[in-house]
């Protein structure tokens, strides 16, 4: 059995072309997709609700969305917050 693709849709060996069109869509679908996540994320951090912050990043986790990932979101969702 082959390894498991990397995100939905993608096809073993995708990964290693990253220039090709596939990944390039799956991509753009995942930033859209991210985006939600990471403005939800972005209006808690405005309005400084750190408890609702932590509790939108472990329902993410709850998910199944890896750490690297909800790492990743929760840091752009920082961007031009003053804490």
């Amino acid at each position: 059995m082959g390894r498991k693709a990397r995100y939905p849709g993608q096809l073993e060996g995708d990964e290693n072309r990253a220039d090709s069109e596939v990944m390039m869509e799956i991509m753009a679908d995942n930033s859209v997709v991210e985006g939600a996540f990471v403005r939800d994320l972005h209006s808690l951090a405005v309005d400084k609700d750190w408890v609702g912050f932590e509790a939108y990043v472990k329902k993410l986790r709850d998910e199944g969305h890896s750490a690297t990932r909800v790492n990743s979101m929760a840091t752009r969702a920082m961007a031009f917050v003053r804490v």
